[in-house]
């Protein structure tokens, strides 16, 4: 009986070490994977913030190139979508004096808000109105406010993230007691990374949309979704691009018309 006590205990560690090595192999994977997940959490977020960074560097640039934007309130239209009907049912290629100089129309738009469909819609519309002239399009800047604020929480969001994956709670040192959020944080590392990374990114994106569709005739505004709340139909985009080469003195001949 002693021998086969022996023999069946003997079986019976085996077969917990077995599987106390299983339980083990499967945490470790779970947390390679864990780490890959957070690791490319936070590359994501470091890229969020040089790209903020950039926006807000770009938004002295766009001062000087369009010297009507920064003083003009900021209206968010995310949802708003933006469709441009075809060229062709409302008007006929214009032709212009081979030595006249035309100058470029300029749109400056949210890219975030997705208008950058629209843009190419309207430049397409124009290239085929007036071949010979030049446009332009780029991202409008918000308010330099609004660019830090965004930069802020880009990099307030890496530096929680560092903390719950590290586990470092720095409440004590403080001399302070730890919230009951971040006891949460710190013993679901996992959820809080990606509860962060969403709100951060949701907040991030609120703040660079300015619902901005502004269009310009060499440094003149001629539209302002800002101010008027919408973007023109095509045929009023036309009209004014006209009226201001004609204000400007461009060559054009007596081709234009609009059925």
């Amino acid at each position: 009986m002693t021998s086969v006590a022996k023999i069946l205990l003997h079986f019976y560690r085996r077969s917990n070490a077995s599987t106390s090595l299983q339980i083990f192999s499967e945490r470790v994977m779970m947390n390679k994977y864990q780490a890959l997940f957070l690791l490319s959490i936070t590359l994501l977020s470091v890229k969020d913030i040089f790209t903020n960074g950039s926006h807000a560097a770009s938004s002295h640039e766009d001062d000087n190139e369009f010297k009507e934007f920064g003083d003009e309130p900021s209206i968010v239209d995310q949802d708003e979508e933006i469709e441009v009907r075809e060229q062709s049912h409302f008007s006929a290629p214009s032709k212009f004096s081979a030595n006249s100089e035309l100058p470029a129309v300029r749109f400056s738009f949210c890219v975030s808000c997705g208008y950058r469909q629209a843009y190419e819609d309207f430049a397409r519309i124009i290239r085929e109105k007036y071949p010979s002239i030049q446009v332009d399009g780029a991202n409008y800047p918000p308010s330099q406010m609004r660019a830090l604020v965004a930069q802020f929480v880009g990099i307030s969001k890496i530096v929680l993230i560092v903390i719950v994956i590290t586990g470092r709670n720095p409440f004590p040192g403080f001399g302070m007691e730890t919230p009951a959020i971040v006891n949460w944080m710190l013993t679901n590392k996992f959820s809080a990374c990606l509860m962060i990374f969403m709100l951060s990114n949701t907040v991030e994106s609120s703040m660079m949309s300015t619902g901005a569709f502004e269009i310009y005739v060499g440094e003149t505004q001629i539209w302002s979704k800002i101010e008027s709340g919408r973007v023109p139909s095509p045929p009023e985009l036309l009209q004014a691009i006209e009226s201001q080469l004609e204000i400007q003195g461009a060559k054009m001949s007596d081709a234009f018309s609009f059925e």
